[in-house]
């Protein structure tokens, strides 16, 4: 092995393989003095809470890894996108924090818009779903490919023939990745930033007294569209704060005089109620609510959702494609 091919495999395996879909940053909000917070699962029969640091928790070994690129270049999703998302996402959330939503550019807010974004589908489940989705897509394409290879006048080309069924296979490493490159483009997707761009923001806090926030591995909670007179979208950004953007100056108004309380009460509800596997907080003060609650809200996610309305409507108008997809 020459230097440079050593270098490239040292690097290699020096390379984060742990990667987190609820991202450190985001989580260290309910950690106590030595980072750990309160993890609730079900690893068997009935759910447990531990404490447990956040360096390995809330992700999965290599979920983001490029399986059929060189070992020294399987790490650019985790390393680049992602880490882009997370680092521009957590400068946001200081902001959000600090009450300075105002004062917010247009690059900051649609920094804190693709994170919320990515928090939609960047988990295991979301991206097999869309793994599958994209594969079964290429699969009905396979005849016609080969069909295609098969009648050039290219030997080298009509030699591709035959590979073809290896090369596009569904549980293939070439479609695992194309399918993860799309997930990371539908995290930055132009149109849904630009309808959260949009909404009105704010930050409720919740005072002392009050049960605190729980968070999830599915931690958003939002309308189907973000068009609507109602619609809105929230996510937990802390024990003690809300994040809520909503549509018009009307439903602000509304959320604004909702009990804090009862608000609480219901987002944690739903929140702990859609988790697929793990429920955070900072203690496990409220087990007995996780237990009662915890994945009891069956919704699908929004791939799902998105899926459906393409099968739905295979040729949307300009004006539909940019919705959170309404499918009844």
């Amino acid at each position: 092995m020459s230097e440079s091919s050593a270098e490239r495999a040292k690097q290699a395996s020096n390379e984060p393989k742990y990667h987190h879909y609820v991202p450190q940053f985001y989580l260290s909000r309910w950690a106590n003095n030595e980072r750990k917070i309160c993890r609730f699962s079900k690893p068997y029969d009935r759910i447990v809470p531990k404490m447990v640091g956040l360096k390995r928790t809330g992700g999965q070994e290599k979920l983001y890894e490029l399986k059929s690129v060189a070992p020294e270049h399987s790490q650019w999703v985790e390393k680049g996108p992602m880490w882009e998302m997370d680092t521009y996402g957590s400068q946001a959330l200081e902001l959000l924090e600090a009450g300075e939503i105002a004062g917010m550019t247009k690059q900051e807010r649609s920094n804190w818009s693709r994170f919320l974004m990515s928090m939609m589908m960047r988990g295991p489940y979301d991206i097999e779903l869309i793994r599958k989705s994209y594969a079964d897509e290429w699969q009905k394409n396979v005849p016609e490919i080969i069909e295609k290879l098969q009648v050039s006048d290219n030997e080298i080309t009509r030699g591709l023939a035959d590979k073809v069924p290896e090369m596009l296979a569904a549980d293939g490493p070439l479609m695992a990745d194309w399918a993860l490159e799309m997930a990371v483009g539908m995290m930055d997707h132009t149109g849904m930033g630009g309808l959260l761009n949009k909404l009105i923001w704010m930050v409720r806090d919740v005072p002392e007294g009050v049960p605190e926030l729980l968070t999830s591995d599915r931690p958003i909670m939002a309308s189907d569209t973000m068009v609507l007179h109602d619609d809105y979208i929230l996510m937990p950004i802390g024990p003690r704060k809300l994040f809520l953007g909503v549509t018009t100056p009307e439903t602000e108004y509304r959320v604004k005089q909702y009990n804090i309380a009862t608000q609480v009460t219901a987002v944690n509800r739903f929140i702990v109620g859609q988790a697929q596997e793990q429920v955070y907080g900072t203690d496990d003060a409220q087990l007995d609510f996780v237990r009662e609650h915890m994945s009891q809200r069956s919704r699908p996610s929004l791939f799902e959702r998105l899926a459906r309305f393409r099968e739905l409507n295979p040729n949307p108008k300009k004006n539909e494609r940019c919705y959170f997809s309404k499918t009844g």
